[in-house]
């Protein structure tokens, strides 16, 4: 297959800016004391959010093993 490469530098950039105006929005502490503090939740909610994504795509691509058949008790 062929993919396409596509560039997110743009678009990460637009949604950390939207992620930190609506996290100081909410907790303004975030911003409050050291400026790091709004990277660092940045940073995990996309780390999680990537899990996310990967798992939820293996569950969709992948057929589940079978360890084992099931059969009928008569």
């Amino acid at each position: 297959m062929n993919y396409k490469t596509i560039n997110n530098k743009g678009q990460a950039k637009i949604f950390k800016n939207l992620f930190l105006e609506r996290l100081t929005k909410t907790r303004p502490w975030v911003i409050s004391g050291e400026p790091g503090y709004g990277m660092i939740f940045f940073s995990g909610f996309i780390s999680g959010y990537l899990v996310y994504v990967s798992l939820h795509f293996a569950i969709h691509a992948y057929a589940p093993p079978k360890y084992f058949t099931l059969q009928r008790i008569v």
